[in-house]
């Protein structure tokens, strides 16, 4: 069943989260970039982030590295390299856990819930969402059955490939659309 329909529905899939995943945390790290060295320009509104600009820059550097580390994984994930699965888990935990900690960060200081933390909490229910779909696959059955032990790049992926570029074009595009307050 490797080859078959279902195989590349599952493919397809994965490569949706992920792509969505890497695109939301490169974004979150660019989106904080502006308050975490400039934050004293936006006014009254955005006061309450200049104590804390420095642990903001910091998570914005992590941010970045997360990202740019979940481009290279879906890359790897797309051509069926052998390793992606381990560099996914371990960069979605790093991404995740810094949307986590900049959600905390954010609604300690603006004294709101943790949940009212837009748009970085999206970002975090992206990455936990990838992340979990990322855990369910590795049953032996699931991870067995539709080939996802890697193929060494002979696996033809192409759809998979553009449905995520298309999935990060669209998300990059609408940005101000659905990231605005």
């Amino acid at each position: 069943m490797k080859n078959s329909k279902s195989s590349l529905t599952l493919k397809i899939v994965l490569a949706l989260f992920l792509g969505a995943s890497t695109v939301m945390t490169l974004l979150g790290a660019v989106g904080t970039a502006c308050l975490a060295w400039n934050g004293q320009f936006y006014g009254p509104p955005f006061k309450w982030i200049v104590p804390a600009m420095p642990l903001y820059q910091i998570m914005v550097y992590v941010s970045l590295v997360a990202g740019v580390a979940l481009a290279i994984v879906t890359y790897a994930f797309l051509r069926g390299d052998k390793w992606f699965y381990l560099g996914a888990l371990i960069f979605l935990i790093l991404g995740g856990g810094m949307a986590a900690y900049q959600m905390y960060m954010t609604s300690t200081l603006k004294g709101v819930s943790f949940f009212q933390t837009a748009p970085t909490n999206v970002r975090f229910y992206i990455t936990v969402a990838t992340l979990i779909a990322f855990l369910v696959v590795r049953f032996p059955g699931i991870w067995n059955k539709f080939g996802l032990g890697g193929s060494g790049g002979k696996a033809n992926l192409s759809t998979p490939t553009g449905a995520a570029f298309v999935l990060m074009g669209v998300m990059l595009m609408t940005a101000p659309i659905w990231a605005s307050p």
